[in-house]
């Protein structure tokens, strides 16, 4: 699990896809549900928030979506990785970052890095 408070602006572009289908009211493949709910749980965010981001699918049922979260959670499955995540058709967007890594977390890592230290430098000045 990754430390600190969740920053969506750091989310890599196959996470940030599937997020904002949901928001516009998309159904979203299994594959793609499981590769979000892992992944931002693998970044901390908890399982009502997750929860809340699914609110938007047209299919959406609550306790049949807490049953899989929570499974999720409790499975400690990792996020799928770029290849797994290009074979089920989930990778969209990819950026100039996406050529370098690997996993979507190593992403996230590293967006999420970058970020802070320019926090860090804009409330020093």
């Amino acid at each position: 699990e990754i430390e600190g408070a969740v920053e969506p602006d750091a989310f890599p572009p196959c996470i940030a896809h599937a997020i904002a289908l949901l928001q516009a009211g998309a159904n979203l493949p299994h594959s793609a549900r499981f590769a979000a709910t892992s992944f931002l749980l693998n970044i901390g965010m908890d399982v009502d928030g997750i929860i809340h981001i699914f609110g938007g699918s047209p299919d959406f049922d609550e306790t049949r979506t807490r049953y899989q979260v929570e499974h999720i959670s409790g499975s400690e499955y990792t996020a799928p990785g770029c290849d797994t995540m290009k074979t089920y058709g989930n990778c969209a967007g990819a950026d100039e970052l996406c050529s370098r890594i690997k996993h979507p977390l190593n992403y996230y890592r590293i967006r999420k890095n970058s970020y802070i230290a320019k926090q860090g430098v804009v409330s020093k000045a």
